[in-house]
């Protein structure tokens, strides 16, 4: 089975409120996928504690952090604002380089190119 990176925006100029909304929204395609039986790897789930709690830790750990787990990773989806996000922009940016495939989503319904692709690809 293939395993899908979930990129998309995490920090928000709302603070810690807006961390709350990008986690929540990464969150829907992950289980979107996860009722597809396709695996996944969605850094907002993986950094839950990202915010007050993590504020000593620095944005470059949490890119090579889970620039570890993008080696694992048969494809990248990029979230709805990844123009707008530094850190979606250098996923994308390795997984080109990697050689994986990515997809760019506008909406949750573009999974289904995702899904076809992890199911038949």
């Amino acid at each position: 089975m293939k395993t899908v990176f979930i990129a998309g925006p995490l920090s928000s100029p709302d603070g810690d409120a807006g961390i709350e909304r990008n986690k929540k929204e990464a969150q829907k395609y992950q289980v979107t996928l996860a009722e597809e039986g396709i695996y996944s790897f969605c850094p907002h789930v993986h950094t839950i504690w990202r915010g007050k709690e993590g504020a000593g830790i620095s944005d470059e750990f949490f890119h090579d952090w889970h620039m570890k787990f993008l080696q694992c990773c048969d494809a990248l989806a990029a979230l709805p604002g990844w123009k707008e996000s530094k850190g979606t922009q250098l996923d994308i940016e390795e997984a080109k380089a990697a050689g994986l495939p990515v997809f760019y989503l506008d909406s949750e319904s573009d999974l289904s190119e995702v899904i076809e692709w992890a199911k038949n690809g």
